[in-house]
């Protein structure tokens, strides 16, 4: 989790901590994942703090079956349609 800031705290680069690159664009530096948060008392890891910051290229290639389409628009396709004819 490297992160530069100014003086008003907004962030100015940052790094992915899957990938290891360094992105310095605003509009890029908004679609970062940013985790911080601490793990419940009954979970794997109890109390634990969890931070770390992801690329959007790294989340979604994280979690295809979420954020590929293809799947969908191909299932859409294949229902069957009622037609009135």
């Amino acid at each position: 989790m490297i992160q530069m800031k100014d003086k008003l705290n907004n962030v100015l680069e940052i790094k992915c901590d899957i990938c290891g690159v360094v992105f310095d664009d605003k509009a890029e530096i908004k679609e970062f994942m940013c985790f911080d948060y601490q793990m419940g008392e009954k979970s794997l890891y109890p109390n634990a703090d969890v931070k770390f910051d992801v690329c959007q290229d790294c989340f979604t290639g994280a979690f295809p079956e979420i954020f590929e389409q293809g799947d969908i628009e191909d299932e859409i396709d294949n229902e069957d349609v009622f037609e009135n004819k």
